[in-house]
């Protein structure tokens, strides 16, 4: 009998034992994946004190953290943000080029909650320019990225010489996106090329976009926030400052008819009409030589002869 309680006993223990590890189980499988989530731009908004902890939602299966540093003709700019993302676990270094504009980003990540918090400002390692020579040419645009406390404006941006290679200029906006956080830098800079279409790119869960236009002129950059070059927009050329009125393309004037048949008469080209003298106050001829003027008719023979 003492042998059959301590077997029942025994399958009884199995089993709570079973149906704890199985509760357990659903409430680690339920448990939303909490992330880092930040947006760095030089205030320290990341560093561990600061960021916010957020948790996931069902179809954000990864954190992530991105770093972007971003290179112009004359300035550079990093961004660094966390967050939660979809996709695997994986770690990423790739260059976006853009007419003269470079992003290098260095991005990774990862399943399992907190693990976004490697990545600092400190890391990136701007990549070394190919092929740039460095001596100033006569083009001229305005210079300046859009920074927290120093905006990008017209007003704001000073002008500098291009290089060789740099012989147009850009004014637009990166757009750098993570789940729900979007980033705005405004960027005027010299330009590789005289069109620069709209350029989207995603990677992992961060998207890129860079909209905006380019041109030739001097300081032709100052503001081409309506100017947006998509596809297959034909050349963009913006004339100097200091030229008022529009210049429209000239078209060449019609040839002179060799004989004018209707034209107006003047007094200096044409000759007076030739009237028969009169012996009445009443003077007047006719321009025609039909014979239908006042003066030829026999109506005024015969009033004259009344007198």
């Amino acid at each position: 009998m003492k042998m059959k309680r301590t077997s029942a006993w025994g399958g009884s223990a199995l089993m709570l034992l079973g149906l704890v590890f199985t509760l357990g189980l659903q409430d680690v499988t339920l448990q939303p994946l909490e992330c880092y989530s930040c947006t760095d731009r030089g205030d320290g908004s990341c560093l561990p004190e600061n960021a916010a902890n957020i948790s996931c939602t069902e179809d954000h299966n990864v954190c992530e953290e991105t770093i972007s540093a971003i290179r112009t003709s004359h300035d550079s700019h990093v961004v660094l943000k966390k967050g939660c993302g979809y996709g695997t676990a994986a770690k990423l270094n790739q260059t976006i080029s853009f007419h003269g504009i470079s992003i290098f980003i260095q991005m990774n990540q990862c399943n399992s909650s907190f693990c976004n918090g490697n990545l600092t400002l400190r890391d990136p390692q701007l990549s070394p320019e190919d092929n740039i020579t460095r001596v100033p040419t006569d083009d001229q645009c305005y210079i300046c990225m859009g920074r927290p406390g120093a905006e990008c404006t017209p007003s704001n941006a000073p002008v500098l010489p291009c290089y060789e290679t740099y012989s147009h200029c850009f004014d637009g906006n990166l757009t750098i996106s993570l789940d729900n956080d979007t980033t705005l830098i405004h960027i005027k800079s010299c330009a590789m090329s005289y069109r620069c279409e709209v350029q989207t790119v995603t990677y992992g869960s961060t998207s890129y976009e860079i909209k905006g236009a380019c041109c030739s002129g001097e300081r032709c950059n100052l503001d081409l926030s309506n100017s947006t070059q998509l596809e297959g927009l034909p050349f963009l050329e913006i004339l100097h400052n200091d030229i008022e009125e529009p210049t429209t393309t000239p078209t060449a004037a019609p040839p002179p008819s060799p004989t004018p048949t209707h034209t107006q008469p003047t007094p200096t080209d044409t000759q007076p009409t030739k009237c028969a003298p009169q012996r009445s106050s009443y003077q007047g001829c006719s321009a025609s030589n039909g014979g239908t003027g006042l003066l030829h008719t026999p109506w005024l023979i015969l009033l004259l002869s009344l007198f």
